[in-house]
């Protein structure tokens, strides 16, 4: 289940390279919705191989954490983010959500511009959502084959 948690990642590399390097712009909100719907497709199936809610949110967002963890660390620890392998990892892991991060947070960030980082926030829905999603699927698995 933690390596699916990965599965933002490659995704995230995709996107990307579509927008640096084929200079399009992809509908970025309809991304972000439809990993929360893959997200959730996978929860669902996770009674196969996982015991219990706790431990499906564990592991499948357990990458998630770990790249939130870095980030906030880059942000406020350091002041900048890595110029390297990992600095590019922990932010192209929540690219294909943070359309809908920022869209949850713009009123936040708008108020509190200038004094806490904008993505911040924007990362911590993302995550929080990812959580709540993992959660919502596994529920729903446990009641379909139930």
């Amino acid at each position: 289940m933690v390596i699916i948690g990965l599965i933002p990642l490659p995704l995230g590399f995709l996107q990307n390279h579509i927008m640096m390097v084929a200079n399009r712009l992809p509908p970025l909100l309809i991304i972000s919705i439809a990993m929360l719907i893959i997200w959730f497709s996978i929860s669902m199936l996770s009674k196969k191989y996982i015991k219990t809610k706790l431990e499906t949110m564990i592991l499948l967002n357990a990458m998630a954490i770990i790249a939130l963890i870095l980030n906030l660390f880059q942000e406020y620890v350091i002041g900048h983010y890595f110029m390297n392998f990992i600095g590019t990892v922990t932010q192209l892991f929540f690219l294909p959500f943070l359309s809908l991060g920022f869209a949850l947070t713009s009123g936040i960030s708008n108020l509190l511009s200038g004094t806490i980082y904008t993505t911040t926030f924007a990362y911590i829905a993302v995550f929080v959502c990812m959580l709540l999603v993992s959660y919502l699927g596994r529920l729903a698995g446990e009641r379909r084959r139930n």
